[in-house]
């Protein structure tokens, strides 16, 4: 029988966890290709395929429990999708092939989608926009790290037993959530089901919003633009200054603290400024940051000092990222609130791809030159503030 908690606030502390844990996750699955290779005696490219086949199973399931959460609600598209994540992950600890391996991780990317698109569809609709922006920064803070916790502990425990310990290990955190979920988490939806969404209508109404394109854009952007930094800085700072994995991978920490530093900042600034101006501040800093980036390519010879200063730049680009990214995500479905779900799910559904296609274009433009890089970041900080401009109030601005 369903428990009856509607009209209570959500726990912050659980919404952290379950909007937290699907990154936490795949953070620490990434230590473990190298075991699963070995478990399944086969090749490290064929392995990698274990985090590919995530972001599309993810992709799926984000659509799927958007639409689901807004025909049957909230709390059972979370308690669902979580039992779905645990049925996939236990196929995936008693594989006996590769296969039946990956069928497994579909299933249960596809469940843990839930712990995205359906938390944040709570959290735009069980909280006003001023104390939903607030926690949207606060949300930035306690996820600061976990790109730094998540390698580590995964790694302790495929050093200590294998995938399959972390699988399960994985299994049984999966099972707390689902049984505090059930107690806990309190049905947000105002009306207890809407079996009259048409998805396709709702995709049309989004299409047409310009502001959906715009803040869609800036999440894309926001998170690209991170992705990338993670995906070339090893191989730039092997290549220029030979410098070990694990001393580029210390960096991580100076841009989890830019991030925290980024989400106090959108606290203090949302006390005098509307949402448009803090995102427009925040595209300032992030092009001051890339020119900086540039400029320490182009005018700093010292091979010592030179990747710390591209660092520090790189510092200020997150540092603004930061400031913005909560107020895009909170802004990006307003006027969407009679299907915050399957609006929420496409969106998540746009802004992955946008991340995949961002990132294709730095792969094709890519070389060994520190200069491409921060010089793409330039060009999308430029365009973020002309689209920032389009969607300012001035007649609201504060001065």
């Amino acid at each position: 029988m369903k428990k009856n908690i509607e009209n209570n606030k959500p726990s912050f502390i659980l919404l952290i966890v379950l909007l937290g844990f699907p990154q936490l996750h795949e953070a620490m699955i990434s230590p473990s290709i190298q075991n699963i290779a070995e478990r399944f005696v086969i090749h490290i490219d064929q392995a990698q395929l274990v985090l590919s086949l995530y972001f599309t199973a993810f992709a799926v399931g984000v659509l799927f429990w958007g639409y689901f959460s807004d025909i049957k609600g909230r709390r059972p598209a979370m308690i669902s999708g979580f039992i779905t994540y645990t049925i996939g992950t236990l196929i995936a600890i008693i594989a006996p092939s590769f296969t039946i391996f990956m069928v497994g991780r579909f299933i249960g990317a596809f469940g843990l989608a839930t712990g995205s698109v359906t938390t944040q569809t709570i959290l735009r609709e069980a909280f006003s926009q001023n104390v939903r922006n607030k926690l949207f920064s606060q949300v930035s803070i306690a996820l600061a790290f976990v790109p730094g916790i998540g390698p580590t502990l995964g790694g302790a425990l495929v050093d200590a037993g294998g995938s399959r310990l972390l699988l399960i290990c994985l299994v049984i955190s999966s099972m707390c959530i689902v049984a505090v979920t059930y107690y806990r988490l309190p049905e947000t939806q105002v009306q207890t089901t809407n079996t009259n969404i048409n998805f396709i209508e709702v995709a049309k109404r989004m299409l047409c919003t310009k502001t959906v394109w715009i803040y869609g854009f800036f999440i894309t952007a926001y998170n690209a633009i991170m992705s990338i930094y993670y995906m070339e800085i090893p191989l730039l700072f092997t290549h220029h200054f030979q410098m070990s994995l694990a001393r580029i991978g210390s960096f991580g920490i100076s841009l989890a603290i830019a991030t925290i530093l980024g989400a106090l900042c959108t606290q203090q600034l949302l006390k005098k400024y509307d949402p448009q101006s803090i995102i427009m501040i925040g595209n300032i800093f992030v092009l001051c940051g890339a020119i900086f980036m540039v400029f320490t390519t182009v005018l700093v010879n010292s091979e010592s000092v030179k990747p710390f200063l591209y660092i520090l730049g790189m510092f200020i680009v997150r540092f603004g990222t930061a400031i913005s990214l909560s107020n895009a995500i909170s802004l990006s479905l307003n006027g969407f609130e009679d299907v915050y779900g399957t609006a929420g799910s496409l969106l998540s559904l746009g802004y992955y791809l946008g991340i995949s296609g961002l990132m294709q274009i730095m792969s094709w433009i890519r070389s060994n030159s520190l200069l491409i890089m921060p010089l793409y970041f330039v060009v999308l900080a430029i365009i973020m503030m002309g689209l920032t401009y389009l969607t300012m109030d001035k007649s609201n601005k504060n001065t």
